[in-house]
C-alpha cells in the first residue's frame, strides 16, 4: 500500500522528507571587490563559481579555471572534498555538482552539508530532477532569479533505503557515462568535418580524380541574394497565409519550426518564396554574432518565405547549393561578415555585401563530389545529436520513475 509523506505517495519501504530534516544548506561567499587582484586570479585555492558548474552535464568537478589568492581564502566559504553543490543564481539555478577538491565557493552557490541517511550521488540526481521545478518556484519578474537556503531545504526528497539509493544512481550513471561517450563522439565528427572544409573549400585537399583549375569569382556571378518580405501586423494569420522564418529560426545551419509565424500570402512575390536549395540568412540582429548565420532549406514545408531582416540566396545552375551553403557554414566566410560589420553600430548587412564577395572556387563537377562529402559530414553529425537527444530523454524519463518509486530496482 503507498505511503502518504510530504514528499508524495511512496513505497512502503520509503519515507519523505524535506531537504533540511537530513542536511545543512549553506551559501558559499565571495571576496569583495569582485576581481581584485588582491583576492583573485591567484594560484593557492581552487575557486568554484556558478559558470563552472553549469559549464557541462558530468556529475563531478575535478579542476577549475582559476584560483583564489592565500587573501582570497580568507574571505570565502572553503569546502572539502565530495562536497554537493547547487546553484542558486542566475537564469542557471538548479544545476547540481559534487566537486572531487577542496575549493572555494561563490555567493552563487549553496552547499548541501552534513548529510545523514542519503548517498551523496543519489541525492545529485534527486536534485538535477528538480533543476526546472527550482526555476519555476523563484517568482517571477525577479531581475535575477535567485534561491535561498530556506526554499532549497524545504524541498520535498522521497528518500528509498540506502542500499537502493546505491542502485537508483549506479543505474542513471550507466545512462551519465552513454551521454559522455556520444558527446564526445560528436564533438570529435564536429570538428573532423571542420577540418575537412578548411582543407576541401580551399583547394588545400583535392579528392580523387579532379585536377582541373579553380577560379575567383563574385557571388553574384553564381546566384542572387533575395532581401525577405516587409509585413505589418495587420498582414499576420490571413486566410491565405505563408509560413515566415525569421533569424531565431536558424538554428546551427538548419531550421527550427519552434517558434514561427504566418503572412498573408498576397505580399508575398514568388521570388520570395523558399525552394529546394535556397539558404536563408540572417541580415539584420541585435546580436551582432547572429548576422551572417545562414541555414540551407530543403523544402521541409510546403510553402514559406524569410522576414525582411532575413534573406534568400538562390544559386544558378552554374554552382552547387549545398557546396555555397558549406561556404556559408565556413569560417573565412565569418571573417568577411567581421571585416564587414567593423566600425560600425548598425549590425546591417545588404544584399550587394553577400553579393560581392569574392570566392576561389572548383569547377562544377568538383563542387558537387565535395559537397557530397560535406553532407556525409553533416548526416553522421545529426545521427549522433539525435542519438545524444535520445539519451537525454530516456535518462531523464528513468530518472522521473525511479526517484519516485514508480518503478523499483531489484537490490541483491
Amino acid at each position: 500500500m503507498p505511503n502518504k509523506t510530504v514528499a508524495g505517495l511512496l513505497p512502503n519501504e520509503w519515507k519523505g522528507v524535506l531537504l533540511k530534516k537530513i542536511s545543512k544548506i549553506v551559501r558559499g561567499s565571495s571576496p569583495r571587490p569582485a576581481g581584485s587582484p588582491v583576492y583573485f586570479n591567484g594560484d593557492f585555492l581552487p575557486w568554484i563559481t556558478v559558470a563552472e558548474i553549469t559549464s557541462n552535464e558530468s556529475m563531478f568537478i575535478y579542476k577549475t579555471k582559476t584560483r583564489l589568492t592565500k587573501e582570497g581564502a580568507k574571505h570565502t566559504r572553503i569546502t572539502p572534498p565530495d562536497t554537493l553543490m547547487l546553484s542558486n543564481s542566475g537564469a542557471t539555478l538548479g544545476i547540481p555538482k559534487i566537486s572531487k577538491i577542496k575549493s572555494g565557493a561563490n555567493d552563487g552557490i549553496a552547499m548541501i552539508i552534513d548529510i545523514k541517511g542519503a548517498e551523496k550521488e543519489y541525492l545529485y540526481y534527486h536534485l538535477l530532477s528538480k533543476t526546472e521545478y527550482l526555476r519555476r518556484a523563484v517568482a517571477s519578474g525577479v531581475g535575477q532569479p535567485n534561491l535561498n537556503t530556506d526554499l532549497i531545504g524545504d524541498l520535498p526528497l522521497p528518500l528509498p533505503p540506502l542500499s537502493e539509493q546505491k542502485k537508483i544512481a549506479a543505474i542513471l550513471s550507466t545512462w551519465d557515462r552513454a551521454i559522455e561517450g556520444t558527446e564526445k563522439l560528436l564533438a570529435n565528427s564536429q570538428q573532423q568535418k571542420k577540418a575537412l572544409m578548411q582543407q576541401l573549400l580551399t583547394g588545400k585537399k583535392r579528392l580523387p580524380g579532379f585536377s582541373g583549375e579553380w577560379s575567383t569569382v563574385a557571388f553574384r556571378e553564381i546566384g542572387k541574394c533575395i532581401r525577405g518580405v516587409t509585413y505589418k501586423p495587420d498582414n499576420l494569420d490571413a486566410p491565405q497565409s505563408y509560413v515566415l522564418l525569421r533569424a531565431n529560426n536558424i538554428q546551427n545551419g538548419k531550421i527550427s519550426y519552434s517558434d514561427t509565424i504566418k503572412v498573408d500570402s498576397k505580399i508575398v512575390k514568388k521570388e520570395k518564396i523558399l525552394s529546394n536549395g535556397d539558404i536563408f540568412i540572417c541580415m539584420a540582429n541585435g546580436s551582432k554574432n547572429l548576422v551572417g548565420k545562414s541555414a540551407y532549406y530543403s523544402g521541409e514545408k510546403p510553402i514559406e518565405t524569410v522576414g525582411s531582416f532575413c534573406s534568400i540566396f538562390r544559386t544558378n545552375k552554374s554552382s552547387s547549393p549545398r557546396f555555397i551553403f558549406s561556404l556559408f557554414e565556413s569560417t573565412f566566410y565569418r571573417d568577411k561578415i567581421e571585416i564587414i560589420l567593423s566600425g560600425t553600430s548598425i549590425n546591417n548587412l545588404k544584399p550587394s555585401d553577400i553579393e560581392g564577395m569574392y570566392w576561389f572556387i572548383p569547377p562544377l563537377p568538383e563542387q558537387k563530389a565535395i559537397a557530397a562529402v560535406l553532407t556525409t559530414a553533416d548526416e553522421e553529425i545529426t545521427t549522433l545529436e539525435s542519438d545524444l537527444s535520445r539519451l537525454r530523454q530516456e535518462k531523464k524519463a528513468l530518472m522521473q520513475q525511479l526517484l519516485t518509486g514508480k518503478r523499483r530496482v531489484r537490490v541483491n
